[in-house]
């Protein structure tokens, strides 16, 4: 007896609750509840009018129905006709998952089911582990899809220039003479060419952030310097394009110039945001940019940068995905306005990693405004270089170690040095140039 008690004991501390059911009696009586708070059951009576309370007032309603059909006592012994157990998952209203276990107990001499263990436990903690594992599994789907995607998308973004640059080079050697071909062909050259090094920037820059390679630095900086930067590039790059690049200086405020943090990536991300509004802004459109301080202390700043365009725009579904990489709403778009998809992407990794915020509003066909707000410290007047004009310093007859290991590049930095006179040695590697280095009987004292 202690050894069976025993072992009861056991099975119960694997369940919250356990009871024994007579069918054709409809009835029941509670073994164990370890869980009376959440379980509030009665101890015994009629199982089919407890059922009904039971579920009434604790199953989820999606799931009243099927735990209905789980429990009805007169279909149970033809569904355990041939099972030794029945189990039915379902969630109760307070959010708990549960298990509900039909045990066969005793058969009578035909074989018909007549009495029945009923087991209960909470499975909350597997359903979380089950859906944490779905929700692994569909990002790891997506995060395949994206990759094809970006594969799909590479090759096409990268094949088209590369046959845009081939197809120029054979125009140009078909007229070796004609001097206004090789110009055009040149200029060609050059635009595609840039959109390659664009591509790979891009890549390389969404790789450096996603893998964390982004420092967090304090290197000081004039902020009018850099917006002057950022604007005169787009201005030139609109009136190319017949789009109006508006500096509102009524919107701006800038009272704080000399700040510290990380120039370099708040530049990219104010050109990344001014480069898609041009791109996507057609002739006759305009561009606005504004940046106006909202908070200041003694020690930082926060400043809102704007870019406003009467471009395109997007849907409001598309809005949910604008920062998602290589995602543009049309796929007709990467032809037509020649992009990565990956523009909105690097901006919203940038402001994240210097603790900012980005908001888009867009309507289709009216125009799109980005606002991002960047913190920073104050910092203090960064001491200008003096100008030097380095055309007039004489390199002429100077000799140089050239170290590169690919043979395009070696040719081309040796012909930019060589037409400023200066004498190259070659070497292929790092370990040649040491011994050359050690070989030649050079005069490096100044």
């Amino acid at each position: 007896m202690k050894l069976s008690n025993e072992i009861i004991s056991s099975i119960a501390r694997t369940y919250q609750y356990i009871s024994r059911i007579d069918i054709q009696a409809d009835y029941f009586e509670e073994i164990n509840n370890r869980d009376t708070e959440h379980l509030k059951f009665t101890k015994s009576g009629k199982l089919s009018e407890s059922n009904e309370k039971v579920c009434r007032q604790y199953v989820a309603e999606e799931y009243q129905e099927a735990f209905f059909k789980f429990v009805d006592l007169k279909t149970l012994p033809e569904r355990m006709k041939n099972e030794e157990t029945l189990v039915l998952e379902y969630r109760m209203k307070d959010g708990d998952w549960h298990r509900l276990r039909f045990v066969e107990k005793k058969r009578d001499e035909n074989g018909v089911l007549t009495h029945v263990l009923c087991l209960i436990r909470s499975i909350s903690d597997t359903k979380k582990w089950e859906h944490e594992l779905m929700y692994q599994v569909e990002e790891a789907r997506k995060a395949a899809a994206l990759k094809a995607r970006f594969l799909s998308n590479m090759s096409h973004d990268i094949r088209t220039p590369m046959n845009g640059i081939i197809g120029t080079l054979n125009l140009a050697n078909r007229y070796p003479d004609d001097l206004e071909v090789q110009r055009k062909c040149r200029e060609q050259i050059m635009t595609s060419s840039k959109y390659l090094v664009s591509i790979v920037n891009d890549i390389l820059d969404m790789n450096k952030l996603e893998s964390g390679g982004v420092v967090e630095q304090e290197i000081p900086f004039n902020l009018a310097e850099l917006l002057n930067r950022v604007n005169l590039g787009k201005q030139k790059q609109a009136a190319e394009k017949n789009v109006e690049y508006i500096v509102d200086w009524e919107q701006s405020d800038i009272r704080h110039m000399d700040l510290a943090g990380n120039p370099i990536y708040v530049e990219r991300l104010l050109t990344n945001i001014s480069d898609n509004a041009v791109k996507f802004t057609g002739p006759g459109g305009s561009v606005r940019v504004w940046c106006a301080e909202k908070y200041a202390d003694e020690e930082r700043v926060v400043y809102e940068f704007g870019c406003a365009d009467t471009g395109i725009g997007m849907s409001e579904t598309f809005l949910e995905h604008a920062f998602e990489p290589f995602t543009q709403e049309n796929e007709t778009s990467r032809s037509r306005y020649e992009g990565t998809g990956l523009g909105l992407a690097i901006a919203k990794k940038i402001v994240d990693r210097l603790d900012g915020d980005i908001a888009i509003e867009s309507k289709k066909g009216v125009g799109t405004t980005v606002t991002m707000t960047l913190p920073f410290k104050i910092g203090e007047p960064v001491e200008k270089e003096k100008n030097v004009n380095y055309e007039e310093i004489p390199v002429e007859g100077l000799r140089a170690l050239l170290a590169e290991d690919n043979e395009l590049n070696m040719e081309i930095t040796k012909f930019m040095l060589e037409d400023y006179g200066i004498h190259v040695e070659c070497a292929a590697d790092g370990e040649e140039a040491v011994q050359k280095f050690k070989n030649l009987s050079w005069d490096i004292t100044m």
